[in-house]
């Protein structure tokens, strides 16, 4: 080999070395944020699919303990109303 590129070669090695190392590892941290990007994506349709199933029953379940809350206040009134109404006519008939 030509004393020249030797000494060349021997001068840019310290340089180009690290710069080698830091672009194989740019490339690697680029590919596996894609790949993750990728994975999100395609998880992201099953995530939301098991959201909406979730919040569905949420409603559904609601929606029927409304119901029974609703249910029982009405019990409730009209058990009051008749208390109500047995103590007025327990009054008008004195």
């Amino acid at each position: 080999m030509n004393p020249v590129w030797q000494q060349m070669t021997l001068s840019l090695a310290p340089a180009v070395l690290p710069a080698l190392a830091v672009l194989i590892g740019i490339f690697t941290n680029r590919y596996q944020l894609e790949s993750l990007r990728n994975e999100m994506k395609t998880g992201d349709d099953s995530l939301r699919d098991a959201m909406k199933t979730g919040l569905d029953s949420l409603r559904s379940e609601m929606r029927a303990g409304f119901e029974a809350q609703r249910e029982m206040w009405r019990t409730e009134l009209r058990r009051f109303e008749e208390i109500l109404d047995a103590r007025l006519r327990h009054l008008e008939a004195r």
